[in-house]
């Protein structure tokens, strides 16, 4: 009988100064879970705080191309692509104090960079007459700023003050075949 309630004693010891390894299995598991789903809506809410950069910095560049226009009667000529990876993307805006930085995606590499390039309004005709912009965001778009053409779910392409005159435009987006792209670059 001594020895019985020393065992019991024992047990009951054991249980009170600590958790058995299920219970430990049970917290690390759930917290890993709990963990997971955080990193999840982060990298989301990252992608979508990107994708707002994204449509804000094209708006801010459509004015500042915009100004230029008014003051110069043309946009800077580029062909075929000035991308946000060169270091003078639109060097003409920072130097007639238009803009101060350089403007770049937030990721800046791959798929993620803003292009520019100019148009003629017709095959001859003087460069930089229309203005040409893309960018391509991490989430589904249904529509794009400033009236712009969306290519498939999230890549837009946006002409200012409109459309140049391309057969394949409307259907994919296709610019090669656009016989008013500008051949030159004028800054």
């Amino acid at each position: 009988m001594k020895n019985k309630n020393r065992i019991s004693k024992f047990n009951s010891r054991r249980y009170q100064y600590g958790f058995t390894l299920v219970e430990l299995l049970v917290v690390i598991s759930v917290i890993g879970l709990i963990a997971s789903i955080v990193t999840i809506s982060l990298s989301d809410a990252r992608a979508r705080a990107r994708d707002s950069r994204r449509v804000s910095d094209t708006r801010q560049l459509i004015t500042a191309l915009s100004i230029d226009y008014d003051n110069t009667g043309r946009f800077p000529c580029h062909a075929p692509f000035d991308q946000s990876t060169n270091s003078n993307y639109l060097q003409p805006l920072r130097d007639h104090g238009i803009i101060s930085l350089q403007v770049k995606d937030p990721l800046n590499s791959g798929n993620y960079t803003y292009n520019y390039m100019t148009f003629k309004d017709a095959v001859g005709g003087p460069c930089g007459q229309i203005a040409y912009m893309d960018y391509t965001t991490e989430r589904p778009i249904t529509e794009c700023i400033a009236g712009g053409i969306l290519i498939n779910t999230n890549h837009c392409h946006i002409f200012i003050p409109r459309q140049p005159n391309c057969p394949d435009l409307e259907d994919d987006g296709d610019l090669a075949g656009c016989d008013v792209r500008d051949t030159v670059n004028e800054y």
